[in-house]
């Protein structure tokens, strides 16, 4: 993209690409930037902003604030998630990393360029009173940021091949975002949101489970039955789990290799499910079941359910909550420290 832009020399504007220059001539202010690599999409954000910019680790950071808002504590967060995921996968291709406020409760991580909710730059303290709970505080404060800079990798790097795949971009982001939160939090504050994840999945809503309104496949379809909120639900939240029990098949050094499988290979190519499915089987560790990861893809990608396992007396382990159909594999720690594998069914 060579992108020029002419606005009221009074507003600031940032945009995706590498800043080519800036001015103002008379009451006009003009602002030129170029992609470096080739992008997918761009975007911009215009405002009254005031504008912090500084070298950090090979990029050239920039943080737009409102006026009445700091974004000073937005700054060193940007600053220490950018090191963790360029540490742990790669540093990216570009060199300029821009984030912004938006009045929303949501963020957007477009090419070298992060929308993030105005709600983000308050302290939590100063917030509107309906904002304040644990719950917003984890999302606002903790979640958001790491999960639009994960797109930076997982969403603009690697792309969906389609809808149907689309929840492995966000689900991908969300649980980087948590695994950040492990790194710096502790894992009760990563499993805390999980828990409230696995909540929200099982409410009731309309007369129905939320997770059963349609499989991770199903993508923004889920709208037409539950609407966005729903949508929004089964493919972040359960989407989060189904990355978490994957990290859990695999293990600590075979999800990063998978990732940084993913990010070498689907560099250039877009990535599908059963692309996906493909990947993370090279890396199941030996001896366990499913080692192509068919079972597991059928029960949390492409279908329904969220079993309740419980034991019954020693040997006696009984699922309930789902179809008769349903099948998983469920890891059973023993006494002597050793992981036994055990398929589970309903029927």
């Amino acid at each position: 993209f060579d992108l020029t832009f002419r606005l009221p020399s009074n507003l600031r504007l940032v945009s995706t690409g590498e800043p080519i220059s800036e001015t103002v001539d008379g009451a006009v202010r003009t602002v030129h930037r170029i992609t470096t690599i080739p992008e997918a999409l761009a975007g911009f954000n215009i405002g009254e902003h005031e504008v912090a910019s500084e070298d950090h680790g090979g990029y050239r950071i920039e943080c737009y604030s409102n006026k009445t808002s700091s974004s000073t504590d937005i700054a060193q967060q940007l600053d220490r998630v950018l090191d963790y995921y360029s540490q742990r996968w790669m540093p990216l291709p570009i060199r300029n990393i821009a984030v912004s406020p938006v009045p929303a409760s949501f963020g957007q991580g477009f090419p070298g360029l992060i929308y993030l909710s105005n709600t983000s730059y308050i302290r939590p303290e100063d917030r509107p009173a309906n904002l304040r709970s644990t719950a917003f505080d984890q999302f606002f404060s903790e979640l958001l940021l790491p999960h639009e800079v994960a797109h930076q990798w997982w969403g603009n790097l690697v792309t969906s091949a389609d809808y149907r795949s689309a929840w492995i971009m966000e689900a991908m982001a969300n649980y980087s975002a948590l695994q950040y939160i492990e790194k710096t939090n502790g894992p009760e504050a990563a499993n805390a949101i999980l828990n409230v994840y696995r909540s929200d999945l099982a409410n009731d809503f309309r007369g129905r489970q939320v997770e059963s309104y349609g499989p991770l496949e199903f993508g923004i379809r889920i709208t037409d039955a539950g609407g966005e909120a729903i949508w929004h639900t089964i493919t972040y939240e359960k989407g989060t789990w189904a990355m978490h029990m994957l990290h859990q098949r695999l293990g600590d050094d075979g999800f990063l290799k998978l990732q940084l499988r993913l990010l070498h290979d689907f560099a250039d190519r877009p990535i599908g499910n059963e692309d996906f499915r493909q990947a993370a089987a090279q890396f199941v560790p030996a001896g366990q079941p499913d080692k192509n990861l068919s079972l597991f893809f059928d029960t949390w990608v492409y279908g329904t359910g969220l079993p309740k396992i419980q034991m019954n007396g020693s040997n006696d382990i009984e699922v309930s909550g789902v179809d008769d159909d349903f099948s998983v594999d469920v890891p059973l720690q023993c006494h002597g420290g050793h992981t036994r594998w055990v398929r589970l069914s309903s029927g």
